[in-house]
Formats: structure tokens, sequence, C-alpha cells
């Protein structure tokens, strides 16, 4: 935009030369020129073109005087395009024309401070560019600084997260071991002791209360082991178990890929698990795999647990009962499972969370 503003104001300069030559049709064929000069400077790169119509315009300048006028813009282009050795020669034969008589005074002082003016609109205009390239510089980095310190922000609120849910599924495990341990003994030996007191007991009015009390105390052992059993499942860390399996499976190499959120509900886990298990089984006992790819996804509407390996020995015939347990155990959560033969061995499971959400409040509700 700095470009064409100082064209134009150096083709209203040229215009001040009308004081002293008249307006006739060479001085509009080079006007015309000269603006067709400024369109092929400002959209072509190619430097011949530009070459060529100079060429055409210096031979004519040494026929009519009316192309002097646009000396200015000429120089302006040539230093734009970083010609000083032309620039220097353009000015050369303005002073030739000048020696020679060929033009007024007052024409060559108009010419002679157009191009002077022109110098200093391109020193205004490389200095312009020069700061806006800085600003940009600066901009952009600092835009880039901040996404560096969004993607830093995002990272750490992650593992903050994840080490809290760490620590959560922790303590849970250690309350379900601790209730087990110590409340799961007490009842154990309160319901012995109970037991043997109504063995013993000879007196009829305590043996409806020794029955009430086995009771209550079998119902407490039934609400003690089932709230353990489900602290336990909810205190599985999937990643961690995952990790297990994967560093103590020694036959190939594993590339473990997890990107899975909190909160995975106990069904997905424990299925996961179990297929993970069995697939790094056949992979060790029927296939020459070097190299065994896990992917465990979560989506915004599903979750997703890739298994492949670069085995050969693939029998595309029988599934075996490991396949067919791995499809009963995401039937039962209303995924899909495809097995795949290509370069290797693939499984590809889907699962809903609808339905994982639906089948864990019914387990809660029971």
């Amino acid at each position: 935009m700095q470009y064409l503003c100082d064209m134009i104001v150096l083709v209203i300069f040229a215009s001040f030369n009308l004081f002293f030559i008249r307006l006739d049709l060479a001085f509009i064929c080079f006007t015309l020129m000269t603006v067709i000069l400024i369109c092929v400077e400002y959209y072509f790169m190619n430097n011949y073109i530009l070459y060529i119509m100079l060429v055409c315009y210096g031979i004519g300048t040494f026929g009519n005087l009316s192309a002097v006028c646009f000396f200015p813009v000429i120089f302006y282009l040539l230093c734009k395009r970083k010609k000083y050795i032309l620039a220097v020669i353009q000015s050369l034969i303005l002073l030739f024309i000048s020696w020679r008589g060929a033009m007024e005074q007052p024409m060559f002082w108009v010419s002679f401070f157009g191009m002077s003016f022109a110098l200093y609109l391109y020193h205004k205009s490389v200095k312009m560019d020069a700061l806006r390239n800085v600003y940009r510089k600066s901009r952009d980095d600092s835009c880039e600084r901040t996404l560096l310190l969004k993607e830093k922000n995002k990272t750490l609120i992650e593992n903050q997260n994840y080490q809290i849910y760490t620590a959560t599924l922790k303590e849970r495990n250690r309350i379900a071991r601790d209730i087990h341990d110590n409340v799961g003994h007490m009842l154990s030996r309160s319901i012995l002791m109970t037991g043997a007191l109504k063995t013993v007991n000879k007196q009829e009015n305590l043996t409806g209360v020794l029955e009430d009390l086995s009771t209550t105390l079998n119902s407490a052992m039934d609400n003690i082991r089932a709230s353990v059993h489900d602290l336990r499942d909810e205190s599985v860390n999937l990643k961690e178990v995952v990790n297990d399996l994967v560093d103590g499976f020694s036959f190939c190499p594993v590339t473990l890929h997890y990107d899975m959120g909190v909160g995975v509900p106990s069904t997905i886990k424990y299925s996961f698990i179990s297929i993970i298990k069995e697939a790094l089984s056949n992979v060790a006992r029927h296939s020459d795999a070097t190299k065994v790819d896990i992917t465990i996804r979560e989506h915004p509407y599903l979750y997703q647990l890739v298994i492949i390996d670069n085995g050969t020995k693939v029998n595309t015939k029988d599934h075996g009962m490991g396949l067919e347990n791995m499809k009963e155990r995401v039937n039962v959560l209303k995924g899909t499972v495809n097995f795949v033969v290509d370069s290797g061995f693939k499984i590809f499971i889907t699962v809903p969370k609808t339905q994982v959400r639906e089948k864990d409040e019914y387990t809660c509700s029971r």
C-alpha cells in the first residue's frame, strides 16, 4: 500500500512540469506508459519484462522531453528493485540532457528535486517496511509464546488432574483394604461368635435375639463385601495396569499409545485389560511378530482399543477361543469388534459411552 501511495505522489509531482511544457499527445502517452510500468513492477517479479519496458522508455526519452517529467517515478522503481547502477545512469542521462541544453532550466530542477524526493520516499518506505517486519516478527513471537504457554498450562493441568486421579484411586484402594482387613475380620469374628452362642444357647427367650443378631451381622458383612468390591473396581488404574502388562511382555517390543480421560467406567477397564492380556498371549503363542502397537483412546462418544502386530503367521479360518471371548466381552458392552489381516493381525474395538453408562447405572442399582 505504501508503494502505491508513493507512486501516486510522484506522478502528481511530475504534473508540475505542465507549467513549462504544453500538454500534448506525447505527454499523455508517457503518462500511460509510466502507469503501465508501475503496474508491471507491482504485479510481476520478472525483471526481464520491466527491463524491456525501461529500454523502450529510455529510447523514447531522446525523442521527446515529456519522458523526463516522469524520471522520478522511474528512479523510484529502480531503487525499489535495488538496481542502483541503473538509477545512477538515469541521473547521468538527466545531467547530460540538461548540459546539452535540450530542456529548460526550470524543468531540470523540477526533475532533479523530483528524483531527490523519490529517493527520500524510497528510504522512508524501506524504514517503514523494516519496522513493519519487526512488528510482525514481535507479534508472531508473542503469539507463539502465548500458544506455548497455553499448551504448557494445559499439560500441567492434565498432569495435575491425572495425579489427583491416581491419588484418589490409591486412597480408595487403601480404604477398601482397611475395611477388608479390619472391619471385615471383626464382622467375621462376630458372626462366628454369634453362631457359637446359637449352638450352646439353652434359653428360648434368647433364640430370637441371637437369630436377629446373626441376620444383622450377615447383612452387614454382605454390604461390606459389596462396598469393598466396588471400591476395588473403581480403584483400578487402567494406564498403570496396561503399562505393567506391556513392561512384562518380553516376546517382542510393545508400543503403547494411551489417551484416556479420568473416570473410566470399571466395565471398560476390566474388559480392555482382559482383551489386551488375551491379545498379547496370542501374539506370544501363535505369531512371529516383531512389534506390537496398542492404542487406547477416548473419543467424545466412544472408547477405542486398537491392537496391531506385524506377524505373518495368521490363521484366518479359526479364530480360536481367545478371539471369541473378546467378541463376547465387547458384545456385552454393546460395542463392535473387527479382526483384520493386513500385513499382520489387527484388532479394532469400539464401545459407545451411552451403553457403558447404562450398564454401570444398572449394576449400581442392583
